[in-house]
């Protein structure tokens, strides 16, 4: 019944994209909707039981491979290497019920040997939702110096932490400020400098506390210290 329904749908047909209707449950189409879509054969999966993943296996058969084809665009490149933030969901079993753990890699890429090397991990909880993106990467120079030095990278990654239903706790978007160090003789590294948890949505019964007094934002807290004592360390034992 909606009408941006209608738009999209006759949007998409005006640029002759291929439309594939799934028929969840029989119902009647309004007029101008059925006529838009009366030579489109659809996918029936009213008979399907609820079986959401046949039905998803069933619809990902009926669409082109290009479909889920992903350009991968760098967020930082220079004549030796790319850098590249990869995202993972992993769904833990079956059901529809069960909680997805989302993650992130830094993957650096040789522009010449084509090698790619993953320089860093962040595993979320299984309790939260998270998109992960880039917000800015920055080269750190010295003013002080005259002509080209290599600088280090600073690059923001916004985590953006949803808790999924029907758990009940702080929702909130996590600052990762990160530091991409490339070398002139090894192979880059990227580590973690500091984070920062903004725009927390708390419940009125949890308003003061911190993310880590959450029951759900405690692994999220911990996976932080975690990554920043493993940076602490390797420079301690880079400068030893």
């Amino acid at each position: 019944m909606s009408q941006y329904v209608k738009t999209e749908i006759n949007y998409a047909i005006s640029k002759q994209i291929k439309l594939l209707p799934v028929l969840l449950e029989h119902v009647e189409l309004p007029a101008g909707l059925e006529m838009m879509l009366s030579s489109t054969q659809y996918l029936d999966l009213s008979q399907s039981n609820g079986d959401i993943k046949k039905q998803v296996s069933l619809i990902i058969s009926h669409l082109p491979g290009k479909v889920f084809a992903s350009k991968k665009v760098p967020f930082f490149e220079n004549n030796e290497f790319s850098f590249y933030l990869e995202k993972e969901t992993t769904v833990n079993g079956a059901s529809s019920s069960e909680k997805s753990a989302d993650s992130f890699s830094i993957i650096c890429r040789d522009n010449k040997s084509g090698e790619a090397k993953n320089l860093f991990e962040f595993h979320g909880t299984k309790a939260y939702d998270i998109d992960f993106t880039i917000t800015q990467c920055k080269t750190i120079d010295d003013d002080y110096f005259v002509g080209n030095i290599r600088g280090i990278q600073i690059f923001h990654v916004l985590a953006k932490c949803e808790l999924e239903y029907p758990l009940t706790g702080p929702d909130f978007q996590l600052l990762l400020i990160m530091a991409l160090r490339i070398p002139e003789d090894s192979f880059p590294t990227v580590s973690l400098i500091d984070y920062q948890y903004i725009h927390v949505i708390q419940a009125k019964i949890d308003e003061g506390k911190k993310i880590s007094e959450s029951a759900w934002g405690r692994a999220i807290d911990a996976e932080c210290k975690r990554k920043l004592c493993v940076t602490h360390l390797t420079a301690c034992c880079q400068s030893s």
